[in-house]
């Protein structure tokens, strides 16, 4: 494709992709992980505690469980600008996958060169079972999606300018990642693990002792709530 055809190709995409995924939304009544949602996000926005009395909760107590907290965080803007409804609490999930659709196109992109791979594989994925079902519920699986494309978006960005700029909003960008599931603290350290090993001349390369030092102190900054959770607290 020329780049232009690409583009106007990549927004057509975009927009049939976030119509089906908000065309009558509202039709199904909030589930019970998503009235959860709703309900923790609102209670943050209107006393900046949890429905439990929690302040700012890192980790968020809920009827039944405790549960990471950036999707509650995130659905609170929709919340503040739609209310408390079934647009207000999924408008986020949708903005995500939207967002997860186009990031994996610029990520195939970077990677392969080609517009047409990269086209193709984000029409995949738009129009994926699963995808299309996630983004239309308040569940955490568009937002992990989102920040582990970026995350590795930019690793390769890094790889490919070396600019450190990538580098540390790679890692910021992976530390978010641990704080929507549970189960990106398993699968998340193996990505970054196969990213570093399979690339291993070109970080060794490229960063230098400063850079490292400063990562590791960022990703340390970010992880230490989400680690005292996992030792002491409710995670």
């Amino acid at each position: 494709m020329k780049l232009k055809k690409a583009n106007l190709a990549l927004i057509l995409l975009l927009l049939v992709s976030f119509f089906i995924r908000i065309y009558k939304i509202d039709t199904l009544s909030l589930f019970g992980d998503e009235v959860d949602v709703g309900y923790q996000a609102f209670s943050i926005l209107k006393t900046g505690h949890d429905y439990k009395g929690n302040f700012l909760p890192v980790y968020i107590q809920s009827l039944s469980e405790s549960r990471a907290p950036l999707l509650i965080y995130t659905c609170i803007p929709g919340i503040k600008i739609f209310g408390l409804t079934e647009l207000g609490v999924r408008i986020t999930p949708i903005i995500f996958g939207i967002l997860s659709i186009y990031l994996l196109y610029k990520l195939v992109l970077l990677l392969s060169k080609s517009s047409k791979l990269a086209f193709f594989s984000a029409f995949a994925l738009s129009f994926s079972p699963w995808h299309l079902h996630y983004s239309r519920t308040a569940f955490e699986v568009t937002l992990l999606i989102s920040l582990i494309l970026a995350a590795v978006y930019f690793a390769y960005r890094f790889i490919d300018q070396n600019k450190n700029k990538y580098f540390y909003l790679s890692i910021i960008l992976f530390s978010l990642s641990f704080y929507t599931y549970n189960t990106a603290n398993i699968f998340v350290p193996l990505i970054v693990l196969s990213i570093f090993f399979s690339n291993f001349k070109t970080f060794s390369s490229k960063i230098k002792f400063k850079n490292f030092f400063i990562s590791l102190i960022l990703f340390l900054i970010l992880v230490s709530p989400l680690i005292y959770q996992i030792f002491f607290g409710a995670a």
